[in-house]
């Protein structure tokens, strides 16, 4: 197990029992076995999810994967149950990248509001920060992104 304490001494331990893993190009695809769910891991989250072995930290993860945004990524991963502990702290997380990630949101509901009055048979608009790489789905005739995660790793919409 690890601890905790601060963002220099998070070392995240995923967890490999249980997992069949197929890889097809930047797209990594994870069957958990035991609570039948299939995860497909965007090229940052499989780069951190192989290489959290219990004894890197955040800042060792992010230089020798070349992930910017480690801090999301692993929290990603623990919400997932593919890291072991707790989701990572916000006092952790930089007041820059909270800031962005309110931007973002900010930005996706802005554009959601804007395309409303667009058919869904058009095709369908990009999710900006949208969790699990999920893409729009269309309910009423307006097209709506995936909003977060359901509890059992998968994408609860709209």
């Amino acid at each position: 197990m690890f601890k905790k304490a601060s963002a220099t001494s998070y070392t995240p331990l995923a967890r490999t029992e249980g997992f069949s893993v197929t890889v097809s190009g930047d797209e990594t695809l994870v069957y958990d076995r035991e609570q039948f769910v299939i995860h497909r891991l965007s090229p940052e989250m499989a780069a951190g999810w192989q290489i959290a072995d219990g004894s890197r930290d955040l800042a060792a993860i992010s230089v020798e994967t070349g992930v910017r945004n480690v801090e999301e990524t692993v929290q990603n991963l623990v919400t997932l149950g593919l890291v072991q502990g707790e989701p990572i702290h916000k006092s952790l997380l930089s007041r820059r990248r909270i800031m962005a990630g309110a931007a973002g949101a900010a930005a996706a509901g802005t554009f959601i509001s804007a395309s409303a009055a667009v058919s869904c048979a058009q095709t369908p608009p990009a999710c900006p920060g949208a969790p699990f790489n999920k893409p729009a789905v269309c309910k009423g005739g307006i097209w709506q992104c995936c909003t977060g995660n359901n509890g059992n790793g998968t994408c609860q919409d709209a």
